[in-house]
């Protein structure tokens, strides 16, 4: 998802805080994007899909 579109989505959202949400939302993508990043890159059957996935859930999962 592009910044575009995350605006977007806020705008069509009723929401009391548009640019605290907007926040959230990049956040969540760029999240997204380093998991991904992580999985493609070192998935390459040397055994270390679990840790690959435990990372990469461990990087969706960060809040802060």
């Amino acid at each position: 998802m592009n910044t575009e579109e995350i605006f977007q989505q806020v705008m069509n959202e009723n929401c009391k805080d548009p640019l605290h949400r907007f926040s959230e939302l990049v956040r969540q993508d760029e999240r997204e994007a380093c998991a991904k990043l992580l999985e493609n890159k070192y998935t390459n059957g040397d055994n270390c899909e679990c840790w690959l996935e435990s990372m990469a859930e461990e990087i969706r999962g960060r809040t802060e």
